[in-house]
């Protein structure tokens, strides 16, 4: 049997709400239509946006005209790579089938949100609104609205019907009593909308695209839109988790948001997510940064103060992790590089108190002695790169200093030096974070307060004259007037602790470096003492 008025599908629409459509345009109730399909399939008519049995799918195909697939892409069971649903085992005609598949993850079996401009233009309900992680619409720029203002239900909140009773019309039409005239009367495409920000819109896009199966790049590499959902849906969950371990670690470097999820009711965020709409779309959006950030590493930054909220007990981060969300291989690549003690280190650095109060008391390198007696037995690590490596620290320390590399240019190294010595330096610390923040305190307060950037500039002059290395090197016998490189370079190394990459004498090969040391070795303490008073 053939229904006599065809009509076609409308872009996205839900195939639930195609059939509303079909009804009206012939002129049957939304109780008839639903006879004509399961008389002709022989099964009930259950979860037809989720996943028809193919007899209800064949049924429908031949009353309406419209091909089999295109019917299947109004379903949720055309986004298999969603989020890993897997529905291929789920059998809608047995009763109770939906409580196998509630594992699964934000997955409804009836209800919808809705943009009332949408449903005023053309009565169409969309596919879309079904999913949890829409919470916006890019066409009018507002979040979604999820419950009737007047019956405080969600909408299509219906539990014996596949179809509304209400059919095409934009009243709400739910269940309010016993009877079929108790229904909630409200007119739905006159509810008021909150705009939603810029951040949400363009999450919400890149959503939609991914929707549409568009590749949608993760730490800056194109991946399939199921792995962008999968790991935008799961980071989500996790980071629903830890805003609610706040009492771990500090609630002032998060997101405001993470204060409303700590007050809710704990409960398993995988299977059902908050329902406010604007916290939902809050929380995917920090998701989604993370999850497109431009590489690995910057997504890593981002996401290291959310892990230092994983409660410390004696399962590792990641296994705690893993039991509260499933972790796609994008976001075990993510914990894997957090978990990088140089980046928890940054956080810690940049969020605690400074070590010192400002970039010209830090030398480039800290003094030898006073590395060795604070953090020479916990870094594995050559000594002038453990210094540098202590003076770095101090510099991240401050206000302000966001990275390694804008560190390194607040004491005058080179950015290629404070991107690799804490990449070193992670890989040879033998001691807990907690342990080093203690020890790097302990020099801070040990080290001289001295304007290591004054020191600097008069060793630099002094490159640049020779006068008072003639005079200096007549108290030296056999100084040749060449070994002016060699004197410079001994200053800058003892008396403005100046790091080798930037000293003014700028010695060449290893000849010069092995002639530099032999001269700094047979310097006695006189001589030493002349050549600081040369500064002077």
């Amino acid at each position: 049997m053939t229904l006599p008025a065809r009509i076609s599908p409308a872009a996205g629409q839900a195939l639930d709400s195609y059939l509303e459509h079909v009804a009206e345009a012939n002129d049957l109730t939304a109780a008839d239509l639903t006879s004509l399909i399961r008389r002709s399939s022989g099964h009930p008519v259950r979860y037809l946006t989720l996943h028809p049995d193919p007899a209800t799918m064949l049924a429908i195909a031949e009353l309406t005209g419209t091909a089999p697939m295109q019917l299947a892409a109004m379903t949720l069971s055309s986004l298999a790579e969603h989020d890993g649903w897997q529905l291929e085992p789920f059998d809608p005609a047995e009763r109770g089938a939906f409580a196998t598949i509630t594992n699964r993850g934000w997955l409804r079996s009836r209800g919808s949100q809705l943009c009332p401009r949408c449903l005023a233009d053309d009565g169409v309900w969309k596919l879309l609104w079904r999913l949890h992680t829409a919470t916006c619409c890019t066409e009018h720029g507002s979040y979604l609205i999820g419950r009737c203002p007047t019956c405080q239900r969600p909408f299509r909140d219906h539990h014996t019907t596949a179809l509304r009773v209400a059919g095409t019309p934009t009243v709400c039409g739910n269940p309010t009593g016993t009877g079929r005239a108790a229904r909630c009367p409200h007119d739905l495409s006159h509810i008021p909308t909150r705009p939603a920000p810029t951040g949400d819109i363009a999450r919400q896009q890149a959503h939609d695209q991914a929707f549409r199966g568009l590749p949608t790049p993760v730490f800056g590499q194109a991946v399939t839109a199921g792995e962008y959902l999968a790991s935008t849906r799961s980071l989500t969950v996790l980071l629903l988790h830890l805003a609610q371990q706040t009492d771990v670690g500090d609630p002032s470097v998060l997101p405001a948001w993470a204060a409303d999820v700590a007050s809710m009711p704990r409960q398993v965020w995988g299977k059902r997510p908050p329902e406010d709409v604007e916290l939902r779309s809050a929380v995917l959006g920090e998701a989604h940064s993370v999850v497109t950030a431009t590489d690995r590493h910057q997504a890593a930054e981002r996401f290291a103060p959310w892990l230092e909220l994983v409660p410390r007990t004696g399962e590792s981060a990641i296994a705690w992790c893993t039991d509260r969300t499933r972790l796609t291989p994008s976001l075990l690549a993510l914990l894997n590089a957090a978990q990088n003690p140089r980046r928890r280190l940054s956080h810690r650095l940049q969020h605690d108190k400074p070590l010192v109060v400002e970039a010209r008391h830090i030398p480039q390198q800290i003094p030898e002695p006073i590395y060795q007696h604070h953090l020479g037995d916990i870094l594995q690590l050559r000594i002038d790169t453990g210094r540098t490596f202590t003076s770095l620290c101090l510099a991240r320390s401050l206000p302000g200093t966001t990275s390694w590399m804008q560190a390194a240019t607040l004491i005058g190294l080179p950015t290629e030096v404070g991107d690799r010595i804490p990449a070193l330096a992670s890989a040879a610390l033998l001691s807990s974070i907690d342990e080093l923040l203690q020890r790097l305190h302990a020099t801070a307060e040990d080290l001289p307060l001295i304007d290591y950037r004054h020191r600097e500039a008069q060793v630099r002059q002094l490159a640049t004259t020779t006068g008072w290395f003639t005079t200096w090197r007549q108290g030296r016998a056999g100084t040749r007037p060449q070994s002016v490189r060699y004197a410079i370079s001994w200053l800058w190394e003892h008396h403005a602790r100046g790091h080798p990459a930037t000293n003014p004498a700028d010695l060449v090969g290893p000849r010069q470096h092995a002639t530099y040391r032999a001269f700094a070795n047979s310097l006695t303490v006189t001589q030493q003492h002349a050549l600081r008073g040369a500064v002077r």
